[in-house]
């Protein structure tokens, strides 16, 4: 048997139990995207490696034992064990992959969204695989595969699963996987992949070292853990300062619309959208002129543009969807008026309800059942001077003042 080759069977056992795990991801923990770009779609996807890469270690495991038994053809020259392993771990990394591919399929197939996937994404999730295949086989040449198999499926999915759930050091959960990225606002970090790409480069040149064969196993295990305590240090050093999120504001040109005065912005992937929110913009601007009151003249999805915050769902592109989303950004965002406690003062909560659904009312003519106010809802409609109502409302979210607003 050639070392460097893996047997057709075994493939197709890891190819069914990858796709296993991607299909139970799919029915039973859910895979929804924050958003409908590549990155989003891809972030996803990779979720499902917390199951993989300990799948893949194991099967290396088993590869690993088979090298074992045929070290005698290891040390005869036939093949290098370096490269036995790597073609060993390419061919498991590809079926690790196939599975992550097969995920974002069905991601983008549940969502009908159809786009390329974030390429470096999927590059760094096949190093991690082969990583993981790598590190296997070297465990299973020197332990027992009773043993070695099982340490490291639940050893592999501690690494992958443990670090996101914890709160600290929060820098901690962005070395091993990417595990929510992105809202349509933000970017994916490059320094979250690069201390990715170090930390799995390390492991893999850590196992690598171990097929050496003109030196003493004591000296190859140091060496083993000098390149991975050195890698985890690198890597570690480029997310350091990260909070919970992998992310960046994002910088991409944004895509406008403008006519009489009134500008509407989205990012590019909502550009069809464009014409029905600057319709939504000039109807707003309409009845804002009918009320003598002030409205916004832009508005944009990008929350550091100072223009009226803009929140586009691509699901939701009904023109009383995007008149509710012209209408949301009018009121401001009582969420900035947190109380120390960590509360938001409900005054101020349906105070932003009674103003979006009343400019969902005036400039739609079709009420929002899902925009109701809690109380007081007949506050602006029974006014005799609902435009004074609007302002103080309105002047309640700006100063953060839940007295200016209607108590339950």
């Amino acid at each position: 048997m050639n070392p460097g080759v893996i047997g057709l069977g075994r493939l197709t056992v890891l190819a069914a139990a990858v796709a296993v795990v991607v299909a139970l991801c799919g029915s039973v923990l859910g895979l929804t995207p924050s958003d409908l770009r590549g990155v989003s779609l891809t972030t996803t996807a990779t979720f499902t490696l917390i199951f993989i890469v300990p799948i893949v270690a194991t099967a290396g495991a088993f590869a690993g034992a088979t090298q074992r038994r045929i070290a005698g053809s290891l040390r005869s020259g036939v093949r290098h064990p370096a490269r036995s392993a790597l073609s060993v771990a390419a061919a498991q990394a590809m079926v690790g992959l196939f599975g992550v591919v097969l995920a974002a399929v069905i991601v983008m197939a549940t969502e009908d969204a159809w786009v390329l996937p974030h390429l470096p994404l999927l590059g760094v999730a096949a190093l991690s695989l082969t990583a993981a295949s790598l590190t296997g086989q070297a465990l299973g040449r020197f332990v027992p595969v009773v043993i070695a198999a099982p340490l490291l499926l639940a050893l592999g999915y501690v690494v992958m699963a443990v670090p996101a759930a914890m709160s600290s050091p929060l820098w901690l959960r962005h070395l091993f996987l990417v595990e929510d990225c992105c809202s349509p606002e933000h970017a994916l970090a490059p320094q979250v992949l690069i201390a990715q790409t170090i930390l799995w480069g390390s492991l893999a040149v850590g196992a690598l070292i171990m097929t050496l064969r003109r030196l003493p196993r004591v000296a190859l295990v140091a060496a083993s853990v000098v390149v991975v305590v050195v890698g985890a240090q690198l890597a570690a050093v480029q997310v350091d300062d990260f909070d919970w999120s992998p992310t960046v504001p994002r910088t991409s040109e944004l895509s406008c619309a403008q006519s009489d005065g009134v500008e509407v912005c989205v990012w590019p992937e909502h550009d069809e959208a464009l014409d029905g929110l600057l319709t939504a913009a000039h109807e707003v601007a309409r009845v804002g002129e009918t009320y003598d009151l002030t409205v916004p003249s832009s508005y944009s999805e990008d929350t550091t543009s100072g223009a009226a915050p803009l929140v586009v769902h691509p699901d939701h592109l009904a023109q009383s969807d995007l008149a509710a989303a012209i209408s949301m950004a009018i009121p401001g965002d009582p969420t900035r008026c947190e109380a120390p406690d960590g509360g938001i003062p409900g005054e101020l909560v349906n105070a932003w309800y009674l103003l979006t659904s009343w400019w969902v009312d005036q400039t739609t003519g079709t009420p929002r059942p899902d925009l109701e106010a809690m109380w007081a809802k007949d506050y602006l409609t029974e006014a005799t001077d609902t435009a004074a109502r609007v302002r103080d409302l309105t002047a309640a979210i700006e100063t953060c003042d839940p007295t200016m607003a209607p108590a339950p």
